[in-house]
């Protein structure tokens, strides 16, 4: 899969979030419709990117479930473990 040049390969690890543990999906931005420009510049939304990875889980849910240790990370940080 190629978005905003960047390619994804579907036998690449998940991503999930760094702070519940909890998969993440792919969400395309809702600004630039998924391309990285508007209005010929770069989308200050997505950073031109097109999308990001997002927690499935409930902000509520993610902020009062960290895991051990994660207590200090923030919401919608993503990590890929391999």
């Amino acid at each position: 899969m190629e978005t905003a040049g960047i390619t994804r390969d579907y036998d690449d690890p998940d991503p999930t979030c760094a702070r519940c543990g909890s998969p993440c999906e792919w969400v395309e931005c809702r600004d630039c419709g998924g391309n990285g420009y508007t209005h010929h510049m770069r989308c200050e939304t997505c950073w031109g990117d097109g999308w990001w990875w997002e927690c499935i889980s409930d902000a509520a849910w993610c902020e009062a479930h960290p895991l051990p240790g994660r207590e200090g990370v923030e919401r919608g940080n993503v990590e890929v473990i391999q």
